[in-house]
C-alpha cells in the first residue's frame, strides 16, 4: 500500500530531483505559517503583525511569534526553484516558445480554476463578501493583483499575485534568453544586477522577481559544477548562514534589502540540498516531504480556505480560553484540512498534466 501511495503522488524514481521536491514542501510550509499566524493573531489579539517591530517586544514568546511570521521568503524560494527549472527547459535544443507557453498554461490553470471556483462560491454566493462583477472576475483570472503597485479590486484568493510573477517570467525569459543570449552565467549576473537596481528604485515587490534570475543562474552551471560546489561549504555552515540571513528579515522589513541577502543564502541551501550528499540532501529527500512538495501548488492555492474554515468553524466553537491550546488546534486542523483538499486537487487537476507530459 505504501508503494502504491508513493506512485500515486509521483514519489518514485522518475528522473526528478528528490530534494527539490522537499524544498517545495519547506517553501509552502513557510507560506502556510505566515498566513496562519497572521490570521490567528488578528483573531485572538486583534494584532496586525505587519505593524509590529521586533525592537519593541520584550516577551520571548512574542519575539518567536513575530520571527515565525516574518518568514515571507517561502514564495521567493518557489521563484528560485521555478527559475531553475524553466531555464533548463528554455536551454533545450527543441525548445518552442508557443508550445512552452501553452504547456505552462495547462500546468497552472486547472488547479487554479478548481480553487477559484471554490473561493468564488464561498465569497460571492455564500458570504456575499465580493459582489458578482465580470470585471473583478476577469482581473482575478488574469492574476492582475500581481502587478507591482496595482491592486484596486476585490480578491478571491490574494496569494495568486505570485502567479502573475510566474507567468510574466514564462513570457519574458525565453525572449530575453534568445535576444540577449543569456546562455552563460556572466550575462545572467548582469541581468540579476539590473533587476536588483530596478527593484531598489521602484516598487519593493518587484525586487522579488530577482529570485527567478537566481534560479536561472544556478541552472546555467552543469550538474558536475553544482556537485563540486556542494562540497565547498559544509551543510552545518550553510544552515547557519541561511538562518542568519533569514533572521535579518525580522529586523529589516524590506524586500529591497532582504532579497539580495536571501538570494545568496537560498542558493547555498539549494546547491547543498539538491546536489550535495549530506544531511540537507537526506532531509529534503524524505518521502513525506516529497509528497508535500508534489502537492505544494494545490496546497498553496487552498491553504487560505482551510485557515478560514479552521478559524471560523473549529476554533470559534472551542470551549477553552487557553490561547496556546486554541492555536495548536487551529494550526493542526488547518494544516491537515489543506493536505486533504490539496491531495484531491493534485489528483484531479495536476496529475493528468504530468501523465500527458510523461506519455509525450
Amino acid at each position: 500500500m505504501y508503494r502504491k501511495f508513493l506512485d500515486i503522488f509521483m514519489i518514485g524514481k522518475n528522473g526528478r530531483l528528490p530534494a527539490m521536491e522537499g524544498l517545495r514542501a519547506y517553501a509552502v510550509t513557510l507560506v502556510f505559517f505566515v498566513h496562519s499566524l497572521d490570521a490567528f493573531n488578528r483573531s485572538a489579539f486583534s494584532a496586525n503583525l505587519n505593524r509590529i517591530r521586533l525592537k519593541n517586544l520584550n516577551d520571548y514568546l512574542e519575539i518567536i511569534n513575530l520571527i515565525m511570521f516574518r518568514s515571507h521568503y517561502g514564495v521567493d524560494l518557489f521563484f528560485l526553484l521555478s527559475g531553475f527549472l524553466i531555464y533548463k527547459v528554455i536551454n533545450k535544443k527543441d525548445f518552442k516558445y508557443i508550445t512552452f507557453i501553452s504547456n505552462r498554461a495547462k500546468r497552472i490553470y486547472p488547479a487554479f480554476l478548481f480553487s477559484f471556483s471554490i473561493y468564488f462560491i464561498l465569497r460571492t454566493i455564500i458570504t456575499h463578501e465580493i459582489p458578482f462583477d465580470v470585471s473583478t472576475i476577469l482581473k482575478n483570472l488574469l492574476f492582475l493583483n500581481g502587478i507591482p503597485g496595482y491592486q484596486k479590486f476585490p480578491l478571491y484568493n490574494h496569494v495568486t499575485w505570485s502567479l502573475f510573477f510566474e507567468f510574466s517570467f514564462y513570457v519574458i525569459m525565453p525572449i530575453t534568453y534568445f535576444s540577449l543570449r543569456m546562455n552563460n552565467p556572466y550575462r545572467l549576473i548582469a541581468l540579476l544586477v539590473t533587476v536588483f537596481s530596478i527593484g531598489a528604485l521602484t516598487n519593493h515587490t518587484f525586487t522579488r522577481y530577482a529570485m527567478f534570475i537566481v534560479g536561472a543562474l544556478l541552472a546555467s552551471f552543469s550538474k558536475d559544477e553544482l556537485k563540486l560546489a556542494s562540497h565547498a561549504i559544509p551543510d552545518i555552515a550553510v544552515i547557519l548562514i541561511y538562518m542568519l540571513a533569514t533572521l535579518t528579515f525580522s529586523f529589516v522589513y524590506s524586500f529591497q534589502k532582504f532579497i539580495p541577502i536571501y538570494s545568496l543564502a537560498s542558493s547555498l541551501l539549494f546547491i547543498n540540498s539538491v546536489y550535495g550528499t549530506g544531511i540537507l540532501n537526506k532531509f529534503f529527500s524524505l518521502n513525506i516531504l516529497r509528497y508535500l512538495g508534489n502537492i505544494s501548488y494545490s496546497f498553496y492555492l487552498m491553504h487560505l480556505l482551510s485557515i478560514y474554515f479552521s478559524m471560523n468553524f473549529i476554533v470559534a466553537h472551542l470551549n477553552t480560553e487557553l490561547t496556546s491550546l486554541r492555536f495548536i488546534i487551529f494550526i493542526t486542523s488547518a494544516f491537515f484540512l489543506t493536505i486533504i483538499i490539496s491531495s484531491i486537487s493534485f489528483l484531479l487537476m495536476e496529475k493528468p498534466y504530468f501523465k500527458r507530459k510523461i506519455s509525450t
